[in-house]
C-alpha cells in the first residue's frame, strides 16, 4: 500500500487494485483512512511541475453545499511525499458505467428516475461547471445516485495547456463548444447529461467514434440516431433538445428537471520629422481600423454560422414534432394521406380537410433584429394550416416561431395565432390567421406593448418538449373539425 499525505489527513491506497479503469482525467484506486476506512483515492493525471504547485480548492468549493446527490471530497491536494495530487472520496457501491457494461439498457422509468438524481446533483453544485459528466462519474452511494469529480476538470484546465487539455475530456460525452475549445458552462454539463441519457436508453452514448476526430465531428456535425418509438415522446424531445449544439439552444437544468418529474410522476407520455510621424499614425490608425474590421468581420461570420446552425436545429427538431403529428393522424385515420416535400414539411388530406405546415423565408434564419419593437429573437419560422375545402371554406391558421419570447435565454417552438384588432374594421376574412414573412413587422408590433392593427388570437403556447402532446391533439381535432366541415371562427376572440 503507498501512503499519501494531503491537507487534512494521511491516507494510504492500493495502486495495483483500481476501482475503474484509467480515465483522461485521473485513475482511481481502492483505499482506507487512518481508521481503515474504506475509501477511493483518485490520482490526477497531473504532476505538481504541471500544475506549477497549485492548491486545489475543491473541497471548501464543496463544503459549502448541503450535498444528498454529489458524492463528498473527504481531502484533496498535492501529495506531501510525491509530485502526484490527489482526490479522496468515500467508497461507492459501484459506478453507472458498471452498471451500464453488466446490462443493455434501462427502461424508460429506471432512466427517469437516474437522470432526476443526476440532475438534482447539478442544482446543489451550480457554482461549478463539471466538464466531465459521464457514467464513470456517477456513482451509487447511499441509496441513490451522485455525481463525482465535481471542480476536478475544471482544476486541469486551468493548470494544463492547451495542447495536453486536448487528451483530457471524455469524448462520448464533450459538448461541441468543448470540441471547438470554448469555455465550458452549465449547457455543456446539459449536454453531457442528454449523452448519458441517450446511453441510458440505447446501451450506449449518441456517438460511437471511434477515433477522436470521428467523435469531434460527430459532436459538431452530426445527429444521432433517433431514439426507440416506444420511448415516451416527451423524453425524447427532451433529450433532444439536450443534445442540440448551439448552448443556448439547450434548456436549463431546472426545465430538464421539472419535465422528468412530470414524466416521473404522469408515466409514459509609433518618428521625428512631422510629416513622417503624422504618417505613421496615420498608419497605426489604419491598421487599428483593419483589426477592428476583421474582428467583426470574424464576428459577423461566426453569428452566421451560429444562427444558421440554430436554425437548422430548430428546423430538426419542428420535422420531428410535426412527423409526429402526421403519425397521430396516420394511426387513427389509415385512409389519410401525409406526405411531405420540399414545399411542405407536412401536407394531411382527410377527405375534404387538407392541413399543411410549411416553414417560411426558404428555411434561412429570419434575420436577428427584425422584431424590433418586440425585441423578440425569431430565429426561424413556419405556418401551420387547416383548410376546411366543402360546405362553407374556411382556413385556420397560426405561425410557428422558433424564438425567445424576448428574453434572452431559452429558445423553442411557440405556437401563435393572430387576430385583427377589434378598433379595425378590415382583415383576412377568416381568423385565426398566420402572418406570413412580407408583413412580418405586424408580427413584430402584435408581440410589442403597443396598440398595432394584429393581436394574438391566443397567447403563445410551446409546442415542443413537455407540449408536444398538446399541440398533436389541438391540431388533430381541428382536422378533424374541418373534415366534418364545421371549421368557422371562434366564438369569442382571443380564445384561451
Amino acid at each position: 500500500m503507498d501512503k499519501i499525505r494531503l491537507l487534512k489527513a494521511e491516507w494510504e491506497y492500493d495502486p495495483n487494485s483500481r476501482l475503474a479503469p484509467a480515465g483522461g482525467f485521473a485513475s482511481v484506486f481502492v483505499g482506507k483512512s487512518t481508521k481503515q476506512e474504506l475509501v477511493a483515492v483518485k490520482r490526477l493525471n497531473l504532476s505538481a511541475r504541471d500544475a506549477a504547485y497549485r492548491e486545489m480548492d475543491i473541497v471548501n468549493e464543496i463544503s459549502q453545499h448541503d450535498l444528498k446527490y454529489v458524492i463528498p471530497i473527504l481531502d484533496s491536494g498535492k501529495d506531501a511525499n510525491s509530485d502526484h495530487y490527489f482526490v479522496v472520496m468515500p467508497k461507492a457501491e459501484k459506478s453507472l458505467q458498471q452498471e451500464l457494461n453488466n446490462r443493455s439498457s434501462f427502461n424508460q422509468s429506471e432512466s427517469i428516475d437516474i437522470l432526476l438524481n443526476i440532475g438534482k446533483g447539478l442544482t446543489e453544485v451550480k457554482t461549478i461547471v463539471h466538464r466531465d459528466l459521464k457514467p464513470g462519474n456517477i456513482l451509487y452511494h447511499e441509496d441513490r445516485w451522485k455525481i463525482a469529480d465535481f471542480g476536478i476538470a475544471r482544476f486541469v484546465e486551468e493548470t494544463t495547456s492547451i495542447g495536453t487539455l486536448k487528451d483530457y475530456f471524455s469524448q462520448p460525452y464533450a459538448a461541441p463548444e468543448q470540441w471547438r475549445l470554448e469555455h465550458a458552462t452549465s449547457a455543456t454539463d446539459i449536454y453531457a447529461l442528454g449523452c448519458i441519457a441517450y446511453a441510458l436508453l440505447t446501451g450506449k452514448p449518441p456517438f460511437q467514434g471511434p477515433e477522436r476526430e470521428d467523435y469531434k465531428k460527430q459532436h459538431l456535425q452530426e445527429q444521432p440516431l433517433p431514439l426507440r418509438d416506444e420511448i415516451d415522446p416527451r423524453l425524447r424531445s427532451l433529450i433532444s433538445t439536450m443534445l442540440r449544439k448551439p448552448p443556448n439552444a439547450r434548456p436549463s437544468i431546472e426545465r430538464v428537471i421539472q419535465v422528468l418529474n412530470d414524466l416521473s410522476t404522469s408515466g409514459s407520455k509609433q518618428i521625428e520629422r512631422t510629416g513622417f510621424k503624422n504618417l505613421a499614425l496615420a498608419g497605426a490608425k489604419d491598421a487599428e481600423a483593419a483589426i477592428r474590421a476583421d474582428t467583426l468581420q470574424a464576428q459577423a461570420e461566426q453569428m452566421a454560422r451560429d444562427r444558421q446552425e440554430l436554425a437548422n436545429t430548430a428546423l430538426h427538431v419542428l420535422q420531428e414534432v410535426v412527423d409526429g403529428l402526421g403519425k397521430c393522424v396516420g394511426d387513427r385515420v389509415p385512409t389519410a394521406q401525409i406526405t411531405s416535400n420540399n414545399a411542405y414539411l407536412l401536407k394531411i388530406q382527410m377527405g375534404s380537410a387538407l392541413s399543411t405546415v410549411e416553414v417560411m423565408n426558404g428555411m434561412r434564419p429570419i434575420a436577428k433584429g427584425a422584431f424590433t419593437k418586440s425585441s423578440w429573437d425569431v430565429v426561424v419560422g413556419a405556418i401551420i394550416n387547416v383548410f376546411q375545402q366543402e360546405r362553407k371554406p374556411y382556413v385556420w391558421s397560426a405561425n410557428l416561431w422558433y424564438t425567445d419570447l424576448g428574453y434572452g435565454k431559452e429558445y423553442r417552438w411557440w405556437e401563435i395565432p393572430y387576430m385583427t384588432n377589434p378598433i379595425h374594421r378590415y382583415g383576412p376574412a377568416t381568423q385565426p390567421f398566420a402572418i406570413t414573412m412580407d408583413k412580418i413587422a405586424e408580427a413584430d408590433a402584435a408581440a410589442a406593448n403597443v396598440i398595432s392593427d394584429r393581436q394574438f388570437a391566443a397567447k403563445p403556447r410551446p409546442i415542443d418538449d413537455e407540449s408536444v402532446d398538446d399541440f398533436y391533439d389541438r391540431w388533430a381535432d381541428l382536422i378533424a373539425k374541418a373534415y366534418r366541415g364545421e371549421l368557422t371562427t371562434p366564438s369569442h376572440l382571443p380564445f384561451d
